[in-house]
């Protein structure tokens, strides 16, 4: 809501406040308006540019002791969607009490100029630039898609516990497939995500080809249980359906997790600490405060393989004596981006794994690096069972990395996986939810304990 019309906004949701506070225990308007511009290429061309906006706010109220939720995408309709709210309280859950005052936290580089003002012509330069490069590395390869895009995000809350609060931050990601038309076929593909203009299109195409070049002729290894490193993509895919779902306080504290009733017990090996990083400088899951307006912080979760807490939203930590820990995020079901159609749940939003080593791969005198899995969906979060396709792996030899492997099966515990770790490399990379509002920089892992099937 930063720029023109942001005080209009803001404003309109306060008057609102105002107006209905006497007649209601408890009022929340949740303002979000996204703004974006992409550009994708399929089969080594450049297919479409796009241009896009949101802006909407979701209402809470509470009533009669009981929270109700509604939603408007026009601010003239915001006295109609207390009107919902409040209908619909007597059907939501008991509350004592929900809105804190908004005291955002300092938290440096989530805007950035240089991205605001991309415009679709700079995406599509950007794009240009990567299958070019992807084209000069490898013209016998074949880009199967490729894209940039660049968006604002902006936040502001405004209650009854005190004035309105907001935040802007922006977004720039680029990505490249490529497909050598071999038998069987080879791909390689990059991503990349930031809060500033700081990606490299042609580094991201280079990463794309070089992976898709080692993925050629690929060979046969026997199953086992390896060492094995996870690199930052498979990881992200694990963690994401088992051990990020088990540190929610709402799971966890009704025994749905496998951290049930674990706090300050050894749950992984000592080599590991992760934290939730909300306040870290251009952290791309980072923000000033959460999607409640609890003030963000530095929240440790696992220490040197303790289970530090948590996660809570407002409402968790109210029923279960805690307090709100920054976690709250809205999101839609099975997705990864903010919406103020939703109400909020607590998620790790801005994970950091601690490095232990530069290199996780060195670490490994003879294994399987898995780059990619399918699958991870069907893990069982309540357990922390999973049964994953390697479609991207390859051997270790001598701690490098060697030809590329045939798929195969992975399996195993997350708690196994945690306790099995070696060693944390230091190519952390931020990797969003691919279903849900999780997020965090992932490093690749070296890890024992897991099972490969050929």
């Amino acid at each position: 809501m930063a720029g023109r019309g942001v005080q209009e906004i803001i404003g309109a949701a306060e008057a609102a406040v105002d107006r209905w506070r006497d007649r209601v225990d408890e009022v929340e308007v949740y303002l979000l308006r996204q703004t974006g511009r992409s550009v994708s290429a399929e089969r080594d061309r450049i297919v479409r540019g796009s241009a896009s906006a949101d802006v909407g706010a979701g209402v809470r109220v509470v009533a009669g002791g009981r929270l109700g939720f509604s939603y408007c995408t026009d601010m003239s309709d915001l006295d109609a969607a207390v009107e919902r709210a409040i209908a619909l309280a007597p059907l939501g859950q008991e509350v004592d009490g929900l809105f804190p005052r908004v005291r955002p936290a300092n938290v440096p580089g989530l805007r950035s100029r240089p991205v605001e003002m991309m415009t679709v012509e700079d995406l599509r330069d950007a794009t240009a630039a990567m299958l070019d490069r992807a084209r000069e590395l490898a013209p016998e390869a074949s880009v199967v898609s490729a894209g940039t895009g660049a968006s604002v995000e902006e936040v502001a809350i405004a209650n009854t516990s005190g004035p309105a609060r907001h935040f802007t931050g922006t977004y720039f990601s680029v990505g490249l497939s490529v497909l050598f038309r071999t038998d069987p076929p080879a791909t390689g593909f990059e991503h990349a995500v930031s809060r500033s203009d700081d990606i490299d299109p042609h580094l991201v195409a280079g990463k794309a080809v070089e992976m898709a070049r080692m993925s050629r002729d690929p060979i046969r290894r026997e199953g086992g249980v390896p060492p094995i490193v996870l690199r930052h993509d498979s990881l992200s895919d694990v963690l994401e359906f088992t051990l990020f779902p088990a540190l929610v306080a709402e799971r966890a504290l009704e025994g749905r997790s496998m951290l049930s009733e674990r706090v300050d017990d050894v749950v992984a090996s000592d080599l590991l600490t992760l934290t939730d990083r909300q306040v870290m400088p251009a952290g791309c899951g980072a923000s000033p405060f959460d999607d409640e307006g609890s003030r963000s912080r530095d929240l440790p979760l696992i220490r040197n393989g303790a289970l530090v807490g948590y996660l809570h939203s407002l409402s968790t930590a109210a029923r279960h004596g805690a307090e709100p820990t920054g976690s709250a995020l809205r999101c839609e079901r099975w997705s990864s981006s903010r919406s103020y159609r939703s109400t909020p749940a607590a998620v790790a939003r801005n994970v950091w794994i601690e490095p232990t080593v530069e290199d996780a791969v060195a670490e490994v005198e003879d294994g399987v690096l898995v780059v990619a899995v399918m699958g991870a969906h069907t893990s069982n979060p309540v357990s922390g069972d999973f049964s994953l396709n390697t479609n991207v792996a390859f051997e270790i030899t001598g701690g490098e990395v060697g030809r590329a492997l045939k798929p195969m099966m992975l399996s195993g515990n997350v708690m196994d996986l945690l306790r099995g770790v070696s060693a944390v490399g230091s190519d952390l990379t931020y990797h969003s939810g691919a279903m849900s509002g999780v997020g965090g920089y992932i490093p690749s892992i070296a890890v024992e304990g897991l099972t490969l099937t050929s």
